[in-house]
């Protein structure tokens, strides 16, 4: 055969014995999450963006592992489905038993719906409740979780 070939450096420019004989290069510095940072720059440079379309660095993540793209839909995705599990458990043992009485809004004090989201701002709460398509009000030391739509007490005056 003709001459071996060499193999290229890596990021750190150093080489390790391959098993079996000849070299291997060792992995660029920064491992998997500094190559996907670069790989995805790389993609919007390429379509003359300065990011990829949104959601594209979640689904990248998906495929890949978890990456530090340093993107805020990255931040959304761990957040969202973080809040998510929590509201999961809030609705199964707090609001479902409520509508299973027949009613459409409950007051819960927020120190008890801060057992269910240990660490998550009010704020934060709020937001994945509307998400979710609830109406939060926020009264005193409580939160108010409305599911009635338009034709909730709380919406109807005059009725209590």
């Amino acid at each position: 055969g003709g001459p071996a070939q060499q193999p290229a450096a890596s990021a750190s420019g150093r080489k390790r014995p391959a098993p079996g004989g000849g070299e291997q290069q060792e992995p660029p510095a920064g491992g998997n999450a500094e190559q996907t940072r670069r790989l995805v720059g790389k993609l919007a440079r390429d379509q003359h963006r300065e990011t990829l379309p949104a959601g594209v660095a979640g689904k990248v993540n998906a495929f890949v592992g978890q990456n530090d793209l340093h993107v805020a839909s990255e931040l959304r995705d761990i957040a969202y489905a973080r809040l998510s599990k929590s509201w999961s458990s809030f609705c199964a043992e707090v609001l479902k038993p409520e509508a299973e009485k027949g009613n459409l809004d409950v007051i819960v004090k927020i120190s008890k719906t801060n057992s269910y989201f240990q660490g998550t701002n009010v704020t934060s709460i709020a937001k994945i409740a509307r998400l979710k398509g609830f109406t939060v009000d926020r009264e005193g030391p409580s939160f108010v979780f409305s599911w009635g739509g338009q034709d909730s007490a709380r919406r109807l005056p005059g009725l209590f």
